[in-house]
Parts: structure tokens; C-alpha cells; sequence
């Protein structure tokens, strides 16, 4: 409930009324998965022109003798994510959502400090949404949070932000 509550103050504030430093990026993809399960192994890619979010949810909680593990990877295009390869830095609205660096096994883009995707959830079907401001946040950044009806506005009002605005980097 309290990561709930979080993700929703901070979709009020990202989406209620864009203020300097905060951009939001409303994925057009949407898909079903199974009701009783979890984010895991949360990943971000760049293909050269589209960043993308690849989640895979999974039952791993809800495993039992009558339940098998099932693992569903769904993939989410976030539109007007521009990428500086000299400074390793995507962004949004001149605002940082993710950073590429070299990692163990190669290059990992990760989350920017101040940014966080929000798997809305109606009944298993999953929309997907990036928030990010300059300003670091506390507390998970890959959460999946139940769709309200104040979600569902909000995130149809990110929508038309985005396409509004898809041209701005």
C-alpha cells in the first residue's frame, strides 16, 4: 500500500501538472499477463532509436503444487527518449531517464536516479509508464502499482503529452 500510495503522489505530480525538471513517458503498448504475479528481472534497451523497457512478471510468489512457475517477458517502447552517446545519458525533455555504462558482461542501461517505471495494472492488463524529474527518488524504481480510475486519466493524459510533444528531446 505504501508503494502504491508513492507511485501514485508521485504520477499526480509528474502527470497532474508537468512542472521544470520533470518529464513523464507513457508507453503505447499494452498486454496481458497473469493477475498473481511480480516484476522481475526488469531491463532497459536501446534498439538505436527506441528506448525500451523488457519486464519479465512472474508467478515465482504463487508457486505451489496445483500452480506451475510461469514467466511472462513483455516488451514496452518509451517514445521521445533521446540518447547521448558521449555522455552515456537518455533523456526526455532534456530531463535524465536512464544512463548507459559498461558493466561486467557489457554495456547495462539503468535507471537514472530520479526516475521510475510504473506498470499500471487493470486486472492483469499492463500499461506502462516512466516518470523521471531531476530530483533523486527514494524506494523501488520498477514498481507495479493497481490502476484506479485517477490512474487511468492520468496516464491517458501522459499519452497525449507524448504525442504532443514526441518531437522534443
Amino acid at each position: 500500500m505504501k508503494k502504491q500510495l508513492l507511485a501514485v503522489l508521485l504520477v499526480i505530480a509528474a502527470v497532474g501538472g508537468l512542472q521544470a525538471g520533470q518529464t513523464v513517458v507513457a508507453s503505447p503498448d499494452k498486454t496481458q499477463v497473469k493477475a498473481f504475479s511480480d516484476i522481475t528481472h526488469p531491463m532497459l534497451r536501446w534498439s538505436g532509436n527506441a528506448l525500451t523497457a523488457t519486464i519479465t512478471f512472474s508467478n515465482v510468489n504463487y508457486v505451489s503444487s496445483i500452480e506451475a512457475r510461469d514467466d511472462e517477458e513483455r516488451t514496452f517502447v518509451l517514445p521521445g527518449v533521446k540518447y547521448d552517446s558521449a555522455s552515456g545519458v537518455f533523456s526526455r525533455n532534456g530531463i535524465p531517464v536512464a544512463t548507459m555504462k559498461q558493466g561486467l558482461f557489457g554495456k547495462q542501461i539503468n535507471l537514472a536516479p530520479g526516475a521510475r517505471i510504473m506498470a499500471l495494472d487493470s486486472h492483469g492488463m499492463i500499461s506502462l509508464m516512466l516518470v523521471a524529474s531531476n530530483e533523486p527518488i527514494t524506494g523501488d524504481h520498477w514498481v507495479r502499482v493497481e490502476e484506479t480510475p485517477e490512474l487511468h486519466r492520468m496516464f491517458a493524459n501522459a499519452r497525449g503529452y507524448a504525442r504532443g510533444h514526441g518531437d522534443r528531446g
